[in-house]
């Protein structure tokens, strides 16, 4: 799924689309409502006249970000993210009625939110990737938000530096395991994102753009148009929970990755 539209977890018949706006549908697209006003940080109103090419100083003003990601709680019908590709989040808590600008501090104009992972275990709880290669900035910025994105703070300890991140999963049994795609491969961590470390095994060195969870595997898209699977992460959510009471942040030895 593209990251810029999603499901309502509990309900398949409910989509959400992302363009300047936050749109939903009911009926399979037959009809659509918009449910948010523009969240891009654009101040310019139809059939306003701009003078002067843009540049990235106006552009965002100018109406040309997108919102890129969207995710609903998988708790709360109600509790929506949204991020843009304009350094952007913002946070609906009462299916769109009202929207609150939740934007981590610091984070600069055309950074890329690329990925909004909500919380499957706590609805105050979302892990947001956000992608700076454009500005040629390709450190890694993870942040994770437990208060409803009141206060955010950036887990990347193990990340290397140009594994700039694209996407972010929470598995669906174990609590505080996470997984994450960047520009040069995948990451694990045991323990909320306090530390990652690499889920590489014999996977060729590439882009991975989204991950998803099916049962007891874990399934990978990389830029390189090719699907890969890790077989059975049994052992990976055994060490989750090993590492909560012994501190063991070790891999397992015997796993690898199918293609």
């Amino acid at each position: 799924m593209d990251p810029s539209s999603a499901f309502f977890p509990a309900d398949p018949s409910t989509l959400y689309l992302g363009t300047q706006y936050v749109m939903k549908t009911v009926d399979g697209g037959l009809h659509w409502q918009t449910i948010s006003p523009d969240l891009t940080g654009s101040t310019q109103h139809p059939g306003d006249k701009t003078e002067g090419p843009p540049t990235i100083e106006n552009a965002k003003q100018r109406g040309y970000g997108v919102v890129f990601t969207i995710a609903p709680s998988p708790l709360d019908h109600d509790l929506i993210w949204a991020g843009s590709d304009t350094g952007l989040i913002h946070l609906t808590r009462d299916g769109g009625k009202n929207w609150k600008n939740v934007t981590p501090q610091g984070l600069s104009a055309w950074s890329k939110v690329s990925f909004i992972e909500a919380s499957r275990f706590a609805p105050g709880v979302a892990y947001a990737a956000v992608d700076r290669s454009r500005l040629d900035d390709r450190d890694p910025y993870l942040y994770r938000t437990r208060d409803f994105g009141a206060t955010w703070q950036l887990i990347t300890n193990g990340i290397s530096t140009s594994a700039f991140v694209r996407a972010i999963r929470e598995d669906t049994e174990i609590k505080g395991l996470l997984f994450a795609g960047t520009e040069l491969g995948v990451y694990i961590s045991f323990d909320d994102g306090d530390h990652w470390q690499s889920l590489q095994l014999n996977l060729p060195t590439t882009s991975v753009r989204d991950l998803t969870i099916h049962g007891d595997d874990l399934i990978i898209a990389t830029h390189g148009r090719s699907f890969w699977t890790l077989d059975n992460i049994t052992p990976l959510r055994q060490a989750s929970q090993a590492a909560k009471s012994e501190c063991i942040l070790a891999l397992p030895t015997r796993a690898s990755v199918s293609h």
